[in-house]
């Protein structure tokens, strides 16, 4: 049985890591920077961000037990108003893991582009169309 618990492990481990690619690595790597980089400030701001979600869940968990249809039309509402939430969250996500991989290859961290306000306007059209929704 422990041999095949191995195996298993083993053909996990390298689906995970990609077979043998140092991406996981990097990654484990940029965490570890990320941690002894740490101080009181950044501590607070993370403990206050957890507090915060842990206190969304039991609210949202408390409406859900009260009055399930009353989440489902703000569920509905919620797409209706943000319809492109899910890909913008995947972005973000693959943001902050390159950001974190890049650290972990010793790469410096990456300054975001600043607008420049002065700078000539593009015409905009009437109606960006990219932003809507594909049932709209």
């Amino acid at each position: 049985v422990g041999f095949w618990f191995k195996k298993a492990f083993a053909a996990i481990w390298s689906v995970v890591t990609g077979g043998g690619t140092s991406e996981l690595t990097e990654m484990f790597r940029g965490i570890k920077i990320q941690i002894r980089e740490l101080n009181t400030e950044i501590i607070s701001q993370r403990m206050g961000a957890a507090m915060a979600a842990l206190l969304a869940v039991n609210i949202v968990g408390a409406l859900f037990a009260v009055a399930p249809y009353l989440l489902g039309v703000i569920a509905v509402l919620s797409g209706m108003i943000w319809p492109n939430w899910l890909g913008s969250g995947y972005q973000r996500i693959k943001t902050i893991v390159e950001d974190t991989r890049a650290r972990g290859r010793g790469e410096k961290k990456k300054k975001k582009q600043q607008i420049n306000i002065n700078a000539p306007k593009k015409k905009i059209p009437l109606i960006d169309r990219s932003t809507f929704h594909f049932f709209i």
